[in-house]
């Protein structure tokens, strides 16, 4: 009687060991688990991110456009200014009818 309580610990310790075991692989597997619910987490922030950094970036790009539109009216509107400018100036001194003349003659 006495061996086969000696065995039946042995076998309760066996199984208690085999249990711990599997507790620990359980652990491990939650922790694992766990570890990848947080990457999954990060992964869906990190995302987020970059949605909205490209949705800015694509403003900007906007914006810059805009900018460089209206920059480039200018400079051609400056261009034409000058361009007159020049022209009535150059009529002024090489004594040309102009228009200013036909009316300061009347």
């Amino acid at each position: 009687m006495i061996l086969k309580l000696k065995q039946r610990v042995q076998e309760l310790e066996k199984n208690d060991k085999k249990n711990d075991e599997g507790r620990t692989e359980n652990q491990e597997f939650l922790s694992d688990d766990k570890m990848i619910n947080e990457l999954e987490q990060k992964l869906e922030f990190i995302e987020r991110q970059y949605k909205e950094t490209q949705v800015h970036y694509e403003q900007l790009n906007n914006d810059y456009s805009v900018l460089q539109d209206r920059l480039a009216q200018g400079r051609e509107k400056y261009k034409r200014a000058a361009l007159l400018m020049a022209e009535f100036l150059d009529d002024m001194i090489s004594d040309k009818q102009n228009i200013l003349t036909d009316f300061g003659s009347e």
